[in-house]
């Protein structure tokens, strides 16, 4: 059984569970604050979709005792380089991280970022839509009648970030709170925005407007990053993403995962989503 702990009770868990149950190895499952992926608190704790992916895959390893603790980025990669059987299923692999982190084969998949807007306000992007339906952002980030909202230092993706370095600091451009983007939308403050489906939808949800929003799928850009879980690189955690290895090769993990994820799309998206996914599949 998963129970969340604050990074302060780790060892204090650790240990108690020794007692109880000595001949298994305690996991500790690392991740951040972030909603709608992992939700430390209110109406929708511990409901996220990563959340749920990660009580999945533990319940399947009774073998193992699990404690989820809720960290930042660097904690996690802090606890990770240090400490065996630290996991996480927060982080997408890259150079860097192999370097102190071992990694499962593909599980999970997120559509990338979006262009967000009300619907009230669909038909004003109509004009910057190809025949696919995907916005061409140098165009539309040109048009300034249009407000557009930027979250600071955000990285959004290669192709959103290179496109809004060129546009420079115009005076359409308005900066905005990574937490706030939705309200800011819904009141008119800015035209659209850019932002992940899944997040969206839950700034959405927690304005009580679940319906209110689209997201535009972006001319050249990837529509869905897939990733797996992640173990501290030593024996416990390759062990670890040896048996998650396994489970992938027994059962569709990832459908598993895309029934947790998909809750978090509004409808364009989860269209998409499921084309994009039945595509991957053949």
């Amino acid at each position: 059984m998963i129970r969340r702990a604050t990074i302060f009770l780790v060892l204090m868990a650790s240990a108690w569970q020794g007692l109880l149950a000595a001949d298994k190895p305690t996991i500790h499952w690392l991740s951040p604050d972030f909603p709608p992926v992992f939700i430390a608190s209110g109406e929708y704790e511990g409901k996220g979709y990563g959340d749920q992916i990660v009580r999945y895959v533990a319940e399947k390893l009774p073998e193992y005792n699990h404690v989820t603790v809720t960290v930042n980025l660097n904690r996690i990669y802090a606890q990770m380089k240090k400490l065996d059987g630290f996991c996480s299923a927060a982080l997408f692999r890259t150079p860097e991280r192999t370097a102190f982190a071992t990694f499962s084969d593909d599980v999970y998949h997120l559509m990338t970022n979006r262009v967000v807007v009300m619907q009230r306000n669909v038909g004003l992007f109509a004009p910057f839509l190809n025949t696919d339906g995907e916005i061409d952002i140098a165009k539309l980030v040109a048009a300034d009648h249009l407000s557009l909202g930027v979250v600071p230092e955000r990285f959004y993706s290669q192709l959103i970030n290179e496109t809004l370095g060129k546009l420079g600091a115009a005076d359409h451009m308005v900066t905005i709170p990574f937490d706030r983007y939705g309200a800011l939308l819904l009141h008119g403050r800015i035209d659209y925005t850019f932002g992940f489906p899944a997040e969206v939808n839950h700034q959405f949800r927690q304005l009580g407007k679940p319906d209110s929003f689209t997201a535009f799928p972006i001319a050249g850009e990837e529509s869905v990053q897939s990733g797996g879980f992640s173990c501290s690189d030593m024996p416990i955690g390759r062990a670890l993403i040896g048996k998650i290895n396994a489970m992938i090769a027994k059962e569709d993990l990832s459908g598993v995962y895309d029934s947790f994820y998909e809750q978090w799309l509004d409808a364009r998206s989860l269209k998409d989503y499921r084309k994009r996914r039945a595509a991957m599949k053949r």
